[in-house]
Parts: C-alpha cells; sequence; structure tokens
C-alpha cells in the first residue's frame, strides 16, 4: 500500500511539472481586479505618469511543458490574469525569454505589476487577455502547420537508399603482422550497402572491404558483411542524415602480395557503425559523406602484452564519400 501510495505521488509530481507555474513577488496587496482591466506594455513601451509598482511576476516552466501550451502569448495571458488577481491594472513586460533547448523549450515571462490612474487607461477594441488568446490562438495554428510541415518531410525520406562510397581507412588498435607490431595503417575502403525505411526508421545490409600492404610484401585485407539497424531524417528539402548499427560477419586475411604460398585467416563476428550526410541532387540521385567505426577481435599471439582495458583486434575508422540511390 505504501509503494502504491508513493507510486500515485510521483505520478502527481510528473503531472503538475508539465504546467507553466507563475511566481509573484507582492509589494502591496490589493483586491482582485476584473481580468480585462488589465494594460500590457512591451519592453519598448513607457509606462503612465503615476504609475505605482504593487510587485513582481514571472511565468515559467520546469521545462517538462509541452511547446503547444508554453507559447509567448498563452505565458503573457498567465501574467495578465495573475496581474488582475494581485489588484494591478497595468503589466509591464521587463524580459521575455526564448526557449533554447539548455533551459527550458517554453517562452518565459518576467514583469513588474503596476496600478495605474484610470485616467491612463484607454479602451481599445480588444482587451489585452482578449488579444494575447488570439495570439495564442494564431501562434498555435502556425505551431500545428510547423508539425505537419515536419511530418510531412518525414515522409518524403526515401523508402529505399542504395549507396556506394570510396574512401581512407585507418587502423588505429596495436596488431602484428609476420611478428612485427603495427597501428596506424592507413589503406582502401570499399563499402556498400541498402537500406529500407518505414518513416526514420530502417533495416539492410552492408558490405565493407578494407585493404593495405605492409613494405610491399604482405597484403592485409578486412572484409565484413552483415545486416543494419538504422535511423534517418531529412534536414530541409535536400539534406539528408543517417545513423546505422550492425553486428556482422567478419574475415581477417593477410597473405604475401602476388603469391598464394601463405595466407592466414581469422573468421569473427564484427561490430560497426557509421554515420552520414546526403545531399540529394533529386528525387532519385544524391552524393554523401560518412564516418564508418568498425570492431574486430582477433587471436592474440602468443608474447603480445596487452595494455590496460586494451582488447587483441581491428579498430578502424573509415572516412568515405559517394553515389546514393533513391526509389
Amino acid at each position: 500500500m505504501k509503494k502504491l501510495s508513493l507510486l500515485f505521488v510521483l505520478v502527481a509530481v510528473m503531472l503538475a511539472s508539465c504546467s507553466p507555474k507563475v511566481t509573484v513577488n507582492l509589494i502591496e496587496s490589493l483586491p482582485a481586479r476584473q481580468v480585462d482591466s488589465v494594460i500590457v506594455y512591451e519592453q519598448n513601451e513607457p509606462l503612465p505618469a503615476g504609475a505605482r509598482k504593487i510587485g513582481t511576476v514571472k511565468a515559467t516552466d520546469p521545462g517538462f511543458t509541452p511547446t503547444e501550451n508554453c507559447m509567448y502569448s498563452n505565458m503573457l495571458s498567465l501574467a495578465v490574469r495573475k496581474t488582475a488577481e494581485c489588484g494591478g491594472n497595468a503589466l509591464h513586460v521587463d524580459e521575455h525569454r526564448l526557449p533554447n533547448i539548455w533551459t527550458s523549450t517554453c517562452h518565459r515571462v518576467y514583469g513588474t505589476m503596476y496600478v495605474v490612474p484610470d485616467s491612463a487607461v484607454t479602451i481599445d477594441t480588444y482587451t489585452a487577455l482578449q488579444k494575447a488568446e488570439m495570439d495564442n490562438d494564431v501562434e498555435l495554428v502556425e505551431f500545428m502547420r510547423e508539425q505537419n510541415r515536419r511530418r510531412e518531410r518525414s515522409r518524403a525520406n526515401p523508402k529505399n537508399v542504395l549507396r556506394v562510397d570510396l574512401g581512407y581507412g585507418d587502423i588505429s588498435s596495436r596488431f602484428v603482422v609476420d611478428g612485427d607490431e603495427y597501428e596506424h595503417k592507413g589503406g582502401f575502403t570499399v563499402n556498400a550497402g541498402y537500406m529500407h525505411y518505414w518513416g526514420w526508421f530502417g533495416v539492410g545490409a552492408e558490405v565493407m572491404n578494407y585493404s593495405t600492404t605492409f613494405d610491399d610484401l604482405y597484403h592485409l585485407n578486412l572484409f565484413y558483411v552483415g545486416p543494419s539497424l538504422g535511423l534517418s531524417f531529412k534536414s530541409g528539402e535536400r539534406w539528408r542524415w543517417d545513423y546505422n548499427l550492425g553486428v556482422g560477419y567478419g574475415v581477417y586475411k593477410e597473405s604475401l602480395s602476388g603469391y598464394s604460398i601463405y595466407s592466414y585467416t581469422e573468421k569473427h563476428a564484427t561490430m560497426k557503425c557509421d554515420m552520414g550526410v546526403e545531399y540529394m541532387l533529386s528525387k532519385n540521385v544524391g552524393l554523401g559523406v560518412r564516418v564508418n567505426f568498425m570492431s574486430m577481435r582477433l587471436n592474440k599471439p602468443e608474447g603480445f602484452e596487452l595494455k590496460k582495458d586494451e582488447f587483441y583486434g581491428i579498430q578502424r575508422a573509415d572516412f568515405i564519400g559517394g553515389l546514393r540511390v533513391y526509389f
């Protein structure tokens, strides 16, 4: 029962944290007024002579409020209502903080509440609250339109993508070939892949081949084939981004260049991940660049000393680019 009660408390706290918060600091306590009697002065607007400060008000959020609930006009209307509740008939907006990804996705309003002489109050067609609520409706419509545009861009993401890439690959781990230790060995990489997407999520397959030589004598070849899971999205009409992860079949092969009398091969499960960006030249063709990371554990040679937290094998990064075909 105690655990159940605690769960209800946690749920209540979470729900409460998803609403804007209005905080006041009163200097003078006055009877409440009608909400439609409050005038709003924006940051660049001067106050009339005789205005008397009665306190400050701020409309903020805890960082979890849904975007459609905390647009500027909605937050301003909360501050207007609180001003009337505290007995003020004027609200001066001292600061308007825009949404950002670091502190809050909400507009935040910081203002000062005043009582101004009745002679300074002008009667408009719409009260400050009505105007704020009308502005909020306009903002909300634009927000929903932008959400629809984003969904349309997501749906416009190609369902099928073929890619072929060439480029440079660098082995960053320590490894041994014919008794000699190597590290940071560069080579040539060829990569081909296919992905099918349902919206932003996709599955597919990838083939990679890396090759390099040592002192024009030994040839090293790393081959990979395996399935991929990926995420993809578009930014704008032509830019496309994707991230992929896979575990597949890897082959490590050493041989003497130009000869078949010596060959050493290991086969292991291999992990890879990659990320890339593409520019769609048309609906069906694009160009892209990407970075691949591959990791394959190998059998440790006798007498090879590993450092702390090191494993024996191949860790490689590829910097590649090439053609994209969409259909």
